[in-house]
C-alpha cells in the first residue's frame, strides 16, 4: 500500500466481495478507504468507512477501529 496504492486500489477493486463475512467484509472496506485516500480519489460518501468503524467499534478492535476514525 505505502509504494503502490494504485495497484492496491485496482486490486481490491477486481475482487468479489459477495462471500466475505461481515469481518472481512469491514476489513475490505478500511483498506479500500485507505487505497482511495493514497490515490487522491475524492470521497463523496462516508458510508464503506462508517460501515467499517461501526463493525470495529462493536467487536472492540482497537487498532482497526482508530484507524477507520482516521481514514
Amino acid at each position: 500500500m505505502p509504494h503502490h496504492p494504485d495497484s492496491v486500489l485496482q486490486a481490491l477493486d477486481s475482487m468479489d466481495t459477495s462471500h466475505f463475512s461481515e469481518r472481512e467484509r469491514a476489513y475490505y472496506y478500511l483498506l479500500q478507504t485507505e487505497a482511495e485516500d493514497k490515490c487522491y480519489v475524492e470521497h463523496t460518501t462516508d458510508s464503506l468507512i462508517s460501515r467499517a468503524a461501526d463493525y470495529f467499534r462493536r467487536k472492540d478492535d482497537r487498532v482497526h477501529y482508530a484507524k477507520a476514525l482516521y481514514l
